[in-house]
């Protein structure tokens, strides 16, 4: 495997790197876990891991009733993180994304990018990355690095020809401003879950002040209509993973140290009826701290501003 693929961290670099007591091959695990676990009163284990499936000392302490889920407790501390911690997530992003990350430093990316020209901004998680993007048109990329263990989640969305047109630029200024709002109220004693509902009710009344949905007002927009243009949640979690520590609810108080992603969004369905609307999705998502001070946008170096964007886009166009 190694001749293939490199060498692997063994049993010495368990104990060097990661500061283990004591390591041994997987070959090895329910030799040395029968005595363990046959003693001890209470178990914290993952039990659904491939790698503890049929570990028979293991499915005796299941079934006796003595085993706790470790990830529950381990989401509990990674949901807030420490000053160290919170040092490490600030790693300078740039342009050409994924080159700039790793000769940056970063170990890799934090998930597939997502790289969509016009209407295909409009799907979520659109993946496929292989079509050109045209003139007129926003390109939304959805995109973010890893470095040491901890991951960044970004989106922008800027114009191919380096100017907004009207309708794009009014989209994105509703967007802007429910971003705006919604990082104001990333605070001690907030929630994710209060954060959320505001970006509904603001994002209604900007659909209701576009007529995105004829004249029918924010308040009606807010019951359901709205799902049809903004379909995700306002955020998630943000550490170790793009997704993190699942187990948290949004109704949990925020508290220094606490990283999450805020990316309130629009996609605009490519349908005639929406006219010069048709085909835009908008999202603008920033990773932020929660401080004694309030929020914190690590990744405020980023431009979010349409003005500085286009100015941006505009200084790698070719002449005209």
């Amino acid at each position: 495997a190694e001749q293939w693929t490199g060498s692997k961290l063994n049993v010495e670099a368990a104990l060097d790197q990661f500061g283990a007591d004591e390591a041994y091959p997987l070959a090895e695990m329910e030799r040395h876990l029968q005595g363990p676990l046959s003693e001890a009163s209470q178990i914290l284990c993952d039990t659904d891991r491939d790698m503890l499936r049929g570990v028979k000392p293991l499915q005796s302490a299941v079934d006796a009733g003595r085993v706790r889920q470790l990830s529950t407790l381990m989401h509990d501390a990674r949901w807030q993180k420490s000053p160290a911690e919170l040092a490490l997530a600030e790693h300078q992003l740039a342009a050409t994304f994924e080159y700039e990350c790793k000769k940056a430093g970063a170990s890799g990316m934090a998930y597939p990018q997502v790289v969509a020209g016009g209407p295909d901004a409009c799907t979520i998680h659109y993946s496929r990355n292989d079509k050109r993007v045209r003139e007129g048109e926003l390109v939304l990329v959805d995109a973010g690095c890893e470095l040491q263990g901890y991951c960044s989640d970004i989106t922008r969305a800027w114009p191919v020809s380096g100017t907004y047109t009207k309708a794009q630029r009014l989209v994105y200024d509703v967007v802007q401003d429910v971003h705006r709002r919604c990082v104001e109220e990333c605070v001690v004693g907030g929630t994710l879950r209060a954060i959320h509902h505001l970006s509904i009710q603001l994002l209604s009344e900007g659909l209701a002040e576009l007529r995105i949905f004829g004249l029918l007002p924010p308040d009606e927009i807010a019951k359901e209509p709205y799902r049809l243009v903004y379909p995700h949640s306002v955020g998630h979690w943000l550490g170790m993973d793009t997704h993190d520590t699942s187990s948290i609810r949004h109704d949990r108080a925020l508290q220094p140290g606490v990283i999450m992603a805020i990316e309130p969004g629009l996609y605009i369905p490519d349908e005639p009826k929406y006219g010069d609307f048709a085909g835009i999705g908008i999202r603008i998502e920033d990773d932020v701290a929660i401080t004694a001070v309030g929020p914190r946008i690590l990744s405020q170096d980023v431009p979010s501003d349409p003005l500085e964007i286009q100015r941006l886009v505009g200084s790698g166009l070719p002449a005209r």
